[in-house]
């Protein structure tokens, strides 16, 4: 009997090993989509006992508890997710006032408002003239175009502008007449800022919505915006209030040391180039030249660099950009009577568009193709005039080209807003984001949602294939009614659009690094790590550089962040021995940055990009829906996420995992240090006993072997008692030394961008897996399980991945 029971034993191991790999190896293996399939609760590979066929006796405890605790984390989840919606934006307003219309449970606003119909009603008229013309109805075979051959073939919208223009004018006047603008516009500017003032009006179906017009009216009324130097930016409550910043230390210029200040060395060695710029925005009526006699009183020389611009598929002559830095002549530090700032839009945002977008037509029951019509408006900070008399702060002086003899120098005078000016951001987002609104109101609350987004001069807009093109003809057409002329060469449409820096995969929908950009940053890593290897020090400007990019990235890369920390560490570093050497160019680089520097390469160039097995690294295919959460829909399927409960005693630790129609649970026992292989992994506080110091490190642990259950193409939400596991499974990051090992690996695990989301669970809410840990030995654990439909793996073969 003895020799029976032993080998029963050894064989119990054998499947059980078997199990856990399988689990193991089944949650390794990405779907590729994170799209949910349609199935029940499947039935698990082993379960404890089954149960005969036609029993109808109540479910097992155990089951009837794990289905409770799911339920609890996803409406926790669901709570969370209602809160992260509040507190983002699309661009067009700040949070608190952002219209989401029928993406987020909203009405069509025509349903309220019969101006919303009218405008509806003359737009698409004119499209639909627009889309019978030869020209218009090429853009059906350039939307069936990669990216780059869109790019090239920019030379398609050549034949298409002059009658868009010349539709736009005739929509324009039917509009002032539909809503009573019989006032001229402002001369000083192509916008209609009337027309908007009044469209906005108009289709405000909030009530407690307080439109943003006053720089409308300051343009008609005035014939430019305030800069915030002479006179006050008008507030407006849709937008944040601005934090001052501390005034820059440096002196002042003035038109008087004019003498004394000279451009940057590049736009002295690309002076006729520079003035063949400034030229052509003399005859966009931007710019003025300036006489001798004409420079006004008080006015402040700006410096100004000249950079070449790269040449683009489908564009023309690459040009140059000319920058004006208003920081160093301190016309930056005046702008002081501006108290609102902008709110711009990130990946959380494009994330919850596209999938309310994708979850809308699921529901219908259609396959229907999600593409971004990518929209760049031309210049946009130049469509903004400038107030008389503050462009006396907006001046350029450089040398007379040789064609010019006799005068020393040239002048020029901004009448519009300049790039470099510290509101001019403000003050053109202010102003677009009427129409971005407006947009809104007109198209995306339509009976399938749309959605729209703003970041500064870059707009993407989300609609279905179908009606691409249609979309597209319509946004032309309302910019150019408006005055707002849009970089044609620039537009873009497809399922894998360029927004914020990231390459966005629609179809799944899944968000990653741009090749050029990935190659760009393992280079700059490598640079930095071959610096530093070879002569001890980096260069501090690389070091800001290469943090800004890494930062960056982490805004898709959560579990990365906290590598983040002793690169700025070297930063502030770098920043104190400037106070007292302030022409250091070189440091050493911090020691435990470097790991972290490693870490961030593996992640970045892990695998080749475009192979099967791993489809180009961690960062090149994130599931958007890591970056926001799951649906909020309430009968989403069972599939969608994975639901991790875990706990740790002194006598043990134990966790359940529900994920992907399967259930699982582990255990295990933990003898004195001495003789645990658990001291390995995390160095006890007590070399006789696990105390309850030992806690958050040990759940930590046993939410690792969960991660390794959990399947990598869903987010995952813990749920566990011990406070400051949840604190630092949410920050990704811990101050305990003991935990930051663990917290690495869980990185790892997760491939360094798995949606994670844990929340505080009671300990007395927590008794299943509270019990579990409590347990005297394995095998009474599995009596307790017995009957339940949760399938047994084995926690010393999870724990065999750590490394000691």
């Amino acid at each position: 009997m003895g020799k029976d029971r032993r080998s029963a034993e050894a064989r119990e191991r054998r499947q059980r090993a078997q199990r856990t790999r399988r689990a193991i190896a089944r949650s390794r293996r990405s779907t590729g989509t994170v799209q949910p399939t349609p199935q029940a609760i499947s039935r698990p590979e082993q379960p404890s006992e089954t149960k005969p066929n036609g029993d109808k006796s109540p479910p097992h405890k155990v089951d009837r508890r794990a289905v409770e605790l799911y339920k609890r984390a996803v409406n926790a989840n669901h709570d969370e997710e209602l809160s992260i919606i509040s507190k983002i934006t699309d661009g067009s307003c700040k949070a608190g006032s952002c219209e989401w219309g029928t993406l987020w449970g909203g009405v069509d606003p025509a349903h309220l408002c019969p101006s919303v119909s009218r405008i509806r009603q003359t737009l698409d008229a004119s499209t639909e003239r627009l889309l019978q013309l030869p020209s218009i109805a090429k853009l059906h075979e350039w939307i069936e175009l990669s990216r780059e051959e869109q790019g090239v073939r920019g030379d398609v919208w050549e034949s298409i502008i002059p009658v868009l223009k010349d539709e736009a004018l005739r929509v324009r006047e039917e509009l002032r007449q539909l809503f009573g603008v019989t006032e001229p516009e402002s001369e000083a500017c192509e916008i209609q800022a009337r027309l908007l003032e009044a469209l906005l009006q108009a289709t405000n179906t909030d009530p407690l919505l307080v439109e943003d017009t006053e720089l409308l009216r300051s343009i008609y009324e005035h014939g430019g915006v305030p800069t915030g130097i002479d006179s006050e930016v008008p507030f407006s409550p849709i937008w944040p209030e601005i934090n001052k910043d501390a005034e820059d230390p440096e002196c002042e210029l003035s038109y008087f040391s004019g003498d004394a200040w000279r451009n940057y060395k590049s736009a002295e060695e690309l002076n006729d180039s520079v003035i063949e710029y400034l030229n052509k925005e003399v005859a966009q009526q931007h710019m003025v030249r300036l006489g001798p006699s004409e420079i006004p009183e008080g006015a402040t020389p700006c410096r100004i660099a000249a950079v070449e611009k790269k040449s683009k598929p489908g564009s023309q002559a690459s040009g140059i950009r000319v920058i004006d830095d208003l920081r160093r002549n301190m016309v930056n530090s005046k702008v002081d009577k501006m108290r609102n700032t902008t709110q711009l839009p990130g990946v959380l945002t494009t994330a919850f568009i596209v999938n309310r977008i994708r979850s809308h037509w699921e529901k219908k029951g259609r396959q229907s193709k999600v593409v971004c019509i990518e929209r760049d408006i031309s210049g946009a900070f130049r469509h903004i005039p400038l107030l008389e008399w503050e462009q006396r702060y907006f001046v350029n002086r450089l040398r007379a080209p040789v064609s010019e003899p006799g005068d020393e120098h040239v002048w020029y005078m901004h009448l519009r807003l300049p790039f470099g000016l510290r509101s001019s951001p403000v003050l053109w987002v202010r102003t677009y984001a009427g129409v971005v609104r407006l947009a809104k109101r007109i198209f995306c609350s339509a009976d399938d949602p749309e959605g729209m987004q703003l970041y500064i001069d870059d707009s993407g807009y989300f609609t279905v294939k179908e009606v691409a093109v249609r979309r597209l003809i319509s946004l032309l057409l309302l910019d150019e009614t408006l005055g707002f002329m849009n970089a044609y060469p620039k537009i873009r449409v497809g399922e894998r659009p360029h927004l914020l820096g990231f390459e966005w995969d629609l179809s799944e929908p899944s968000v990653g690094l741009p090749l050029e950009k990935r190659d760009r940053l393992l280079s700059e890593i490598d640079i930095l790590l071959s610096s530093h290897a070879s002569t001890g020090k980096v260069e501090i400007a690389r070091v800001k550089s290469l943090a800004g990019k890494l930062s960056w990235l982490c805004h898709v890369c959560r579990a990365l962040r906290p590598c983040l920390t002793n690169v700025y560490a070297t930063m502030a570093s770098a920043d104190t021995l400037r106070k007292q050497y302030p022409y250091m160019k070189h440091i050493p680089l911090a020691k435990a940055a470097i790991p972290d520097l490693e870490i961030f390469r593996t992640a970045i160039a892990y695998g080749d990009a475009g192979t099967s097995e791993n489809n180009g690294g961690y960062l090149s295919r994130i599931p958007a829906t890591f970056l926001i959460g799951y649906s909020l829909d309430e009968d989403f399927d069972v599939d969608r996420v994975t639901v991790c409960v875990s706990d740790a005693c002194c006598t043990g630790i134990a966790g359940t995992v529900i994920t992907g129609g399967r259930a699982y649970w582990f255990m295990m026992q933990l003898p004195d240090p001495l003789n645990s292989p658990l001291s390995d992994l995390i160095q006890p506080a007590n070399a006789v006993k696990w105390s309850h110091r030992d806690m958050a490190p040990l759940e930590l642990l046993a939410c690792y072997c969960c991660c390794l259950l959990a399947p990598n193409d869903r987010p995952a939400i813990f749920l566990c008692d011990n406070k400051a596991c949840v604190d630092s499974l949410n920050a990704l990051s811990c101050k305990s030394p003991r935990m930051k090992a663990v917290m690495l690996q869980i990185s790892r695990a997760w491939r360094y961008g798995r949606g994670l989301r844990a929340f505080h669970l009671d300990s007395k809410s927590n008794w299943l897996a509270d019990d579990l840990s409590r347990m005297h030995s394995p095998q009474q654990a599995r009596e307790y399980m017995k009957g339940s439909t949760m399938t047994e793996v084995d926690m010393a073969l999870l724990l065999q991945s750590l490394p000691r």
